[in-house]
């Protein structure tokens, strides 16, 4: 059995460093000192370890000893339990030690993730108690699901990259993220957005005071009524008339939701099911009203975009199953689309069950060829449902009734679920209903996400504020150059050694060497308008640039960089230059207020 020795060493650096080109959480550890054709075993190990989704992503090979590449797929299926982040990663060996570099969204889940893939190689290499390593891994597992962003903020964030826009998170398990920085930032949940209001946040969770403000503006509501009791379930079945739709008061996703409902039996049993969802232990009973589903959506005041939703279904090929029939439609869906989040496997649950049955079908019914058999009668995504953009058609009426709506709620960001029979005729023509207002709305494609940012960084910007960093050759040098920045202009923010200052305020930071943390709390802060760094050579080549680009950066006499650190800074920094620390504040000054122009 090879020996293996437990030194790791994890480091997170806030930008490109000489070890990586990213911002990354960096794993250094010892090589076994002999470890033979490990990967078909540790292929196998991870199988009885990890569940179908995080395996579904994860490609170990069956052959070969590039121990630092197995160790780097696996932390990377970790850091994507909740989908696919197409973020960098590297990893590279010397005789005796190995490193992995990941990119990351949340450093410490991903150092989390990191230290368990390269624990469970050293288990396999060892014959270390796999019971262990497999609790270890579900703890890992739960972690990552806190902790790293949804199939919506995926999207946000894949085309924030794609425009240069930097990204912060806000607080750990928030599911708050920053887009931009300082004074043009934004904080985003999922779609939603500072900007929305907290008393419209509340009307949109509780759907019978969202439907009540809905009616008093004038625009088509549901009938409804509210139920604590199966047995005032019952009574407003009987006041409201059938066909009928129970869903949850305050839950969303279409959990809980039972649609078509046309006897006592089928109330009681929504009522039951909706009530699993509720936290206000509340359920709505609403009139059904027919037509098909649509999610209009509104930012910044303006109609975006709208989506019809359909329920899954389907086809009868003459000899198959429905669950056959089943397995083969989600078989078909793309895997790229699952790891996004834009598409979802149909299950076979109590839902589809009673929807088959109301036709006289069940799951082992052979469907005729050509026959379509639906499998909900609800169209979320979220549970197996499709979707068509339909935005070009829907009617003008239609675009204003939803801006209507943003602007009532006081939301800045928000999804209108709207039945009509046709999206191209306007509401006063047809018999509609609004069924929801969501504050938190999906989004259905990368080209959505882009059509947000593009609303809140218009002209394709990227919310960078100016900044500049300035490296010197000692401590003493950069506490005396912060001095020449003290009466800095108003919005400048000023990181040097151990602290930070924006206009006039102090802010001591204990770990003087952790210059990207001093960085973020000034790019966290709506006042800074502007931002200098100054930080030696040394903290540099050790713990790497404090952000992932500069507009500018200058060096003093005595700081020179190598070559090396010379050619990082020249692909992280717009513009290097070496200056006279007598000349430094002003020739920064200058910099900043042609980058703002």
């Amino acid at each position: 059995m090879p020996e293996v020795r437990n030194t790791t060493e994890i480091t997170v650096t806030h930008g490109p460093s000489l070890r990586a080109p990213f911002s990354a959480v960096i794993g250094d550890f010892d090589l076994p000192v002999a470890s033979g054709t490990r990967a078909a075993e540790f292929a196998r190990c991870m199988e009885s370890w990890l569940p179908a989704d995080c395996l579904s992503r994860l490609h170990l090979p069956q052959q070969g000893d590039d121990l630092p590449q197995l160790a780097l797929l696996l932390a990377q299926a970790f850091t994507e339990t909740r989908g696919c982040m197409n973020l960098p990663a590297t990893c590279g060996a010397t005789e005796t030690r190995g490193w992995i570099a990941l990119g990351y969204y949340d450093a410490l889940a991903t150092q989390y993730a990191l230290r368990f893939a390269l624990a469970a190689l050293q288990g396999v290499l060892t014959g270390k108690d796999s019971a262990a390593l497999k609790s270890r891994a579900n703890t890992t597992l739960n972690m990552q699901r806190r902790r790293q962003p949804n199939n919506t903020t995926r999207a946000l964030m894949r085309m924030a990259r794609a425009r240069d826009i930097p990204l912060y998170p806000i607080a750990a398990e928030s599911q708050i993220w920053q887009y931009g920085q300082g004074c043009k930032a934004w904080h985003l949940h999922t779609a939603s957005t500072h900007a929305d209001s907290t008393t419209g946040v509340m009307l949109q969770q509780n759907k019978a005071q969202s439907n009540e403000l809905v009616r008093r503006l004038g625009l088509p509501g549901v009938e409804h009524g509210l139920a604590a009791q199966p047995q005032q379930a019952l009574v407003l079945a009987r006041q409201l008339s059938y066909p009928l739709v129970v869903k949850p008061l305050d839950s969303g996703q279409g959990y809980g939701v039972t649609v078509n409902i046309h006897n006592a039996e089928e109330v009681s049993a929504a009522f039951k099911k909706a009530m699993r969802y509720s936290r206000l232990r509340q359920v709505i009973i609403e009139r059904w009203v027919a037509g098909d589903d649509f999610r209009l959506m509104v930012t910044g005041g303006r109609f975006q975009w709208a989506i019809r939703r359909s329920p899954p279904e389907v086809t009868g090929d003459g000899a198959s199953t429905i669950a056959e029939l089943i397995a083969r439609k989600n078989a078909g869906i793309a895997q790229d689309l699952i790891d996004n989040g834009f598409g979802k496997p149909v299950t076979v649950d109590d839902e589809v069950r009673r929807t088959l049955a109301a036709h006289g079908w069940n799951p082992e019914h052979r469907l005729p060829a050509g026959q379509i058999a639906r499998l909900r009668s609800n169209a979320n995504v979220s549970t197996g449902g499709s979707f068509t953009d339909v935005s070009a058609a829907t009617h003008p009426d239609n675009r204003a009734m939803a801006e209507t709506i943003a602007r009532a709620f006081r939301l800045d960001s928000v999804g209108i679920d709207f039945l009509t029979p046709d999206i191209a005729r306007s509401w006063r023509d047809v018999k509609c209903a609004v069924i929801e207002v969501n504050a938190t709305p999906m989004l259905f494609s990368d080209d959505h996400a882009e059509c947000l940012l593009e609303n809140k960084f218009p002209g394709g910007g990227n919310g960078r504020i100016p900044s500049a960093l300035v490296l010197c050759d000692t401590p003493a040098s950069c506490n005396r150059l912060s001095g020449t920045f003290a009466q800095s202009s108003s919005g400048t923010g000023i990181a040097a050694c151990n602290s930070v200052r924006l206009n006039g305020l102090i802010r001591p930071f204990r770990n003087s060497t952790d210059t990207g943390a001093a960085v973020q709390a000034l790019l966290l802060d709506p006042a800074c308008e502007a931002l200098i760094v100054i930080c030696t050579m040394n903290d540099i080549r050790q713990h790497g640039l404090p952000l992932d680009r500069f507009d500018v950066c200058a060096w003093t006499e005595g700081a020179n960089p190598d070559h090396a650190l010379h050619e990082l800074l020249k692909v992280s920094c717009g513009k290097t230059m070496q200056i006279s620390a007598g000349s430094v504040a002003d020739a920064l000054q200058t910099v900043l207020l042609r980058a703002h122009e």
